[in-house]
């Protein structure tokens, strides 16, 4: 599921439209959190991370809506986004 979420919220973040990059966030948030409350043999470790990218999607989703592309704090949300999506990449085997 993972692999499907980023690769969702990858595409869509690229393009130029706001309210479909926000959609994506928010879909590929719901789907890690969906996926680790279906999947009881992930490991403690395997939850933390999916669930803290899936918290790092919902929290861009909504900064989007307050700042620009080149404001500080946006940056490091995206920042912070990137790092979880390493996260979890590590987790799966590539993405």
């Amino acid at each position: 599921m993972y692999k499907l979420a980023a690769q969702a919220v990858r595409i869509d973040t690229h393009g130029g439209d706001r309210a479909l990059a926000g959609v994506a966030t928010v879909n590929g948030a719901l789907m890690l959190e969906q996926a680790v409350n279906t999947a009881p043999a992930l490991t403690p470790a395997d939850r933390i991370a999916a669930l803290t990218l899936a918290h790092a999607y919902s929290r861009a989703s909504a900064m989007a809506s307050v700042f620009h592309r080149d404001d500080p704090e946006w940056r490091s949300t995206v920042d912070d986004v990137n790092v979880e999506d390493a996260r979890m990449k590590a987790v799966c085997g590539g993405g």
